[in-house]
């Protein structure tokens, strides 16, 4: 009988081995800049929004940074972005803390489009390039001398929270959408997959968090928002599945949050209450939804790959200003917490 169950023991974890290491290679792949988006690019602004590109180093690896409004002097906005994204997802919120005075620093994390790498390694990777860009960003020359605000969403954050634990005087902190822990979100995103067994993959997840990323690899952000007090405005959508408003992000772990600076905002609207819509429009919302039945069609009619010809089309007939309108009253209340943060001296 123990022989048994020494051998289904094996086989099970030989097994996990596999599932974690095949779902690690999609999820965390080199990802490479889309070749059309629904979104305004910097191609479409740059005529109203000066950008100076500056390079830093994370571990080997070159990234890319992107420095707007370099003349302001209010302050700085350092934008993390989601993943399977890129600093070009979030142009339009750097375009309007821009507007507002303030220099914005965006950049795309190891393996992300114009960053080198040749996979993004994993979630943690992201905690390690941000601090390696509060570095680079208190140090050059490029930047004002003004307060240092971080924005995340998602995987951002979760990073703009976790690099708390660093020290870099930052005066507030605005984190969207993000999770507690990596290896949490990792298990609820597997048990879409696989359902209730996802959990009994839990060991392998946290093991192979801690060979690449060390004692650190499974480092929460609220332990770190709890070791300083820095001000957080945390901001989650409550039908958010993607990071499960109920069990993996940052606002479900709320009664071990000891930080007595931290503001919590549930976005319950509807329409804006999810993943990806909470700082969006409403009439953009729509819009999208409208652009994306267009392109369903397309694909009944023509088939799931369109020609190219046909999705370039598609592509140009999008009004992009209209896509990526921002919900006027989520930025100024985010605005409004910004600047309410006692100034940290850098």
């Amino acid at each position: 009988m123990l022989k048994w169950v020494v051998i289904v023991i094996i086989a099970f974890s030989l097994l996990s081995v596999v599932f974690i290491g095949v779902n690690f290679y999609f999820v965390f792949r080199r990802y490479e800049t889309p070749k059309y988006s629904k979104y305004l690019e910097y191609e479409d602004v740059k005529k109203d929004y000066k950008r100076k590109e500056l390079t830093f180093y994370s571990g080997k690896n070159k990234l890319q940074g992107y420095l707007y409004g370099e003349e302001n002097d209010k302050g700085i906005v350092v934008i993390c972005h989601g993943i399977f994204s890129g600093a070009r997802g979030y142009l339009q919120e750097a375009c309007y803390f821009a507007d507002q005075g303030y220099q914005v620093f965006s950049f795309d994390y190891t393996g992300y489009c114009n960053s080198e790498g040749k996979e993004s390694v994993g979630l943690r990777q992201g905690v390690k390039d941000l601090d390696a860009a509060l570095t680079f960003v208190e140090q050059d020359q490029n930047f004002c001398r003004g307060p240092l605000y971080l924005y995340g969403h998602s995987w951002g954050g979760y990073n703009v929270t976790a690099v708390l634990k660093y020290g870099h005087p930052i005066s507030g902190v605005v984190s969207m959408s993000g999770f507690d822990e990596p290896e949490q979100v990792i298990i609820d995103w597997a048990k879409k997959e696989i359902g209730p067994l996802a959990l009994l993959e839990y060991p392998y997840v946290d093991i192979s968090q801690r060979i690449l990323f060390g004692k650190e690899g499974n480092a929460s952000a609220v332990q770190a928002i709890n070791g300083c007090d820095t001000p957080v405005l945390l901001i989650h959508g409550s039908e958010d599945d993607v990071v499960n408003y109920h069990n993996v992000g940052i606002m479900s772990k709320r009664s071990k949050i000891t930080n007595p600076n931290v503001i919590y905002w549930i976005r319950d609207e509807e329409q804006q209450n999810d993943h990806t819509n909470l700082y969006r429009s409403k009439e953009a919302i729509l819009y999208l939804e409208e652009m994306n039945q267009k392109y369903e069609d397309l694909q009944k009619k023509y088939g799931k790959h369109l020609d190219a010809n046909i999705e370039k089309e598609f592509y140009d007939s999008i009004d992009k200003k209209k896509s990526s309108e921002l919900d006027s009253e989520f930025m100024g209340r985010v605005l409004s917490f910004y600047e309410s943060c006692p100034k940290v001296s850098r």
